[in-house]
């Protein structure tokens, strides 16, 4: 028996060729079934056959599992929602994740592969295109960790697959479902560096060449409009190189006739022109649909349908009791159209659940995508806004105007929840996870035109859906802890709002009207600069002929804000108030903010004189007591001072003012200022030989941003650039270097034309120079500080008004430049050193970069055996 049990386990993993005598058993679904022999049928014992298992070369492995697992054409459809493409929404947020714009799906197994898939495609076109070897492969180090060797395998491994779809077309297949097919059916990153092979590829294209594939017409499916080039392009898109279409598909294999020169169609999806039978089957024998945006719309609603506890296609016994229009349902019909599906489950919700009614009528009128929970949580709260006195003030959610259904509804948590249960049971909307615990809420974009359609007093519930978003928008960061995530979080709901205001303009009164304008302007710090500019506008055309200084001056304050970052804009000087006028705090402290934002503009311009005399203007109206809003103005004026010793190389006097003050208060209104005053103080304190403090107080703060997940975004990026610069100086520069890259890749998607941008992706590119410099790389140091250069003469300087401060950049450069080349042993090393001498005299030193014009320009000067009296020798005084 032992032995028996011995040879019966070791026949269990053999291949059925190594089983002369198996019986074959046929299954009712057509498929042969091998039954192994028991171990009494054997003549020898297993043992002593030893024979030898011949594997499967791997390519062939990869390749019979990538063709087993295609979907036929008729189960394509079905393909898309097993990968969780349950709609035209899901499709086209899953096509945002591709080129980073989006984190949906990330975790899902198709979704990474396919990404992992288009970097690796970017890094050979990269790579074609003269981008520096290292920087590709660390970018192909961020999809796997495997060797080097390895990792080129897996490129050109990409470049195979582009190539296959580019045979597909060929042979008949849409570029697009081509394309589609290496995402719904993607290929692991273990199987990607096995597959290319010549046999495979004949393999492959014979089993998809055939007509059941190519001559299928996929109507039951969602349709893609994107291509491998496409998404590409778009991924670098934001980068300072980007990649025409025809360079992208020349690199990738493309025949260029084959994909679209256009980008925009990139993002497309159209929804299915026929609905599958297979799917409807699949969706009422479910009872549910699976997907986030599979209209049940979209599904026939036969005799048979009729009969499922479906609620939007039939109404249950229960039900059957009430009094219907013929209009809104046929029950003797045995199809009913999509708008009569929702005009029906809308009746319902009404007569079943009043909180689910108003929940419905309010999210029909907002954007209706990812409205989160935590709107209606946070609405039964008081709001904090700003008084006339400059001091904080509560409004109640009943002093808003808002209704008592709305009221009613957002009373609770558990009436919330009930709500949306209630609307997720009749289909009209679904949710997925959201922030802070709750959920966003969705409608499908065609059940949202049907329900607005048939809710009575349409007008009412779009300023009611307005109330609650001015209600729970945040309005300044002393007064929100959490201001900059819910601005984040709401300010889609915001921008919608404003493309339906034309709607409401008339029938508004003076104080909702001069509320929305207020929550514009708080809008306006978020977003892009474009949605900035058209809140700004949206605002002007809101109070004409209206007496509201306080918005006035908060308008202008915003306008010299953006116009000072548009790169060479001209900025409207603030109008003095006449000492008599009569103003309140509140007016007085936007109009400090408004000096402020002017003077910080002057700053940039390195008009450093007139931005003191600028901040010198601003003085609360009370200055034995300011108000609370008038101190948070003096503190950033604080910070402003202190930025401007900093720049004229005064560094003790720039530490006193950005050091905060002691005490509760303070602190408090430190909290408010925090991201903009310690970049600055980490970089005094680098000057002053503190690089280890510096980086102490940043690593704290930047501890903080990504605890709020605000480390990304402009501020978190500036800390993070502070941080880089304190390292270096500790000639920590593996760290540094990390930093710097990270952050260079997050600037590729920044758009490059405003003047802040320039700086840091400047600092950035100074920053790798100086690391390779230090660690005598020289070749790598000459390349970085060549392409400083040339950033600085191509795109910041033709951009900006610098006055006369372009020449110490260039001087630094041209000093580092000079030091590289000598070591190399090039002989036009002393012209570069000889540029820098003459910069030096003629625009002496700037303290806009760390330690750029003190340590960085004696480490220089001292390589070259020069001494700190070499200033004097030029005329330029030590600081």
């Amino acid at each position: 028996m032992n032995d028996q049990r011995a040879f019966s386990g070791q026949w269990q993993g053999l291949d059925e060729r190594l089983v002369p005598c198996a019986k074959k058993r046929k299954w009712p679904f057509g498929t042969e079934h091998q039954e192994l022999p028991r171990a009494s049928q054997l003549q020898e014992p297993l043992v002593s056959q030893k024979p030898e298992i011949q594997k499967r070369p791997r390519w062939k492995q990869t390749t019979d599992s990538f063709l087993k697992t295609i979907p036929r054409p008729s189960a394509w459809r079905q393909k898309q929602v097993e990968v969780g493409l349950n709609g035209v929404n899901d499709y086209e947020k899953v096509i945002q994740a591709f080129i980073g714009n989006s984190n949906v799906g990330n975790d899902r197994k198709p979704i990474s592969d396919f990404k992992a898939f288009l970097l690796l495609s970017l890094c050979e076109v990269l790579t074609k295109r003269g981008t520096s070897p290292k920087i590709v492969d660390q970018m192909t180090q961020s999809v796997t960790n495997a060797s080097k060797d390895q990792r080129l395998r897996l490129r050109r491994s990409a470049l195979w697959v582009n190539s296959l779809i580019n045979e597909l077309v060929k042979r008949g297949w849409n570029i697009y479902r081509a394309t589609e097919l290496f995402f719904i059916n993607a290929l692991s990153l273990s199987s990607l560096g096995f597959i290319r092979n010549g046999e495979s590829l004949r393999l492959i294209l014979k089993h998809l060449g055939t007509d059941k594939f190519v001559k299928h017409d996929f109507r039951d499916c969602l349709e893609p409009h994107y291509t491998v080039p496409g998404l590409v392009a778009s991924l670098a898109s934001s980068s300072a190189k980007k990649l025409s279409m025809d360079d992208t598909c020349a690199v990738l294999g493309y025949d260029p006739n084959f994909v679209p020169k256009s980008m925009e169609c990139v993002y497309t999806v159209h929804a299915a022109s026929d609905t599958s039978i297979a799917l409807t089957l699949h969706v009422l024998t479910t009872g549910s649909f699976q997907s986030k945006d599979v209209s049940p719309a979209s599904v026939p609603c036969s005799s048979s349908a009729l009969n499922t506890a479906d609620p939007r296609c039939s109404f249950n016994q229960e039900s059957t009791q009430r009094k219907v229009s013929p209009s809104h349902v046929s029950q003797e019909s045995s199809t009913c159209s999509p708008q009569d599906q929702d005009e029906t489950s809308f009746l319902r919700v009404e007569h079943e659940s009043k909180d689910a009614a108003t929940l419905l009528k309010l999210l029909c009128f907002t954007d209706g995508a990812d409205v989160s929970e935590f709107v209606l949580i946070r609405a039964r709260e008081p709001q904090k806004v700003w008084g006339s006195s400059g001091e904080v003030q509560v409004v109640a959610v009943t002093e808003t105007g808002l209704e008592n259904d709305v009221l009613s509804l957002v009373s609770s948590d558990l009436k919330i929840d009930k709500a949306i249960r209630s609307l997720e049971a009749f289909m009209l909307i679904r949710s997925e996870p959201g922030p802070y615990g709750c959920r966003n809420l969705s409608l499908d974009r065609t059940t949202q035109l049907h329900l607005v359609q048939c809710i009575p007093d349409p007008v009412t519930w779009r300023l009611q859906a307005l109330i609650l978003m001015c209600h729970t928008f945040p309005m300044h960061q002393y007064l929100q802890p959490l201001y900059g995530n819910l601005g984040r979080l709401q300010i889609h709901q915001i921008q919608h709002i404003v493309e339906q205001y034309h709607l409401l303009d008339k029938i508004l009164s003076p104080s909702t009207k001069h509320k929305f304008a207020e929550v514009l302007l708080a809008a306006s710090y978020f977003g892009d600069v474009p949605w900035k500019s058209r809140a700004g506008e949206a605002v002007k055309m809101m109070i004409v002929g209206e007496v509201a200084d306080y918005l006035q001056t908060w308008l202008n304050m915003r306008v010299c804000i953006l116009t000072g970052l548009d790169c060479g804009g001209e900025t409207m000087e603030p109008v003095i108030y006449p000492e008599n006028d009569q103003i309140d705090a509140r007016s007085n402290a936007f109009y400090g903010q408004w000096i402020l934002s002017y003077a910080a503009n002057k700053i940039r311009r390195n008009n450093l004189i007139h931005a003191r005399i600028w901040l010198s203007r601003f003085l609360p109206l009370n200055r034995e007591c300011p108000s609370t809003m008038e101190r948070l103005v003096l503190q950033r004026k604080k910070i402003m001072e202190g930025k401007i010793f900093r720049y004229q190389g005064k560094f003790r006097e720039a530490q006193e003012r950005l050091t905060p003050s002691l005490g509760c208060e303070n602190a408090a209104l430190d909290g408010a200022t925090a991201s903009t005053r310690i970049p600055h103080l980490a970089a005094v304190l680098c000057e002053l030989g503190e690089p280890e403090k510096a980086q102490e107080i940043l690593e704290s703060e930047i501890q903080l941003s990504e605890a709020l997940n605000t480390h990304n975004l402009r501020q978190g990026k500036g800390l993070r650039l502070a941080l880089a610069e304190a390292l270096l100086e500790q000639r920590l520069c593996k760290k540094a270097e990390d930093i710097y890259l990270t952050l260079e890749e997050l600037f590729k998607n920044t758009p490059n034309t405003n003047m802040d941008t320039q700086m840091c992706n400047m600092r950035i590119r100074v920053g790798l120079a100086r690391i390779s410099h230090l660690n005598n790389h020289w070749s790598n140091a000459l390349c970085y500080w060549e392409n400083a250069l040339a950033y600085w003469e191509g795109v910041v300087q033709t951009s900006m008004e610098w006055e006369n401060d372009e020449g110490f950049i260039k001087m630094i450069i041209y000093y580092s430049i000079g030091d590289v080349k000598f070591e190399l042993g090039m002989s036009d090393y002393e012209s570069y050193l000889k540029k820098g001498d003459k910069l030096l005299e003629r625009n002496g030193r700037r303290f806009w970069f760390t330690a750029l014009g003190t340590s960085w320009l004696k480490f220089i000067w001292y390589r070259r055996g020069r001494s700190t009296n070499f200033l004097l020798e030029c005329g330029v005084e030590e600081q």
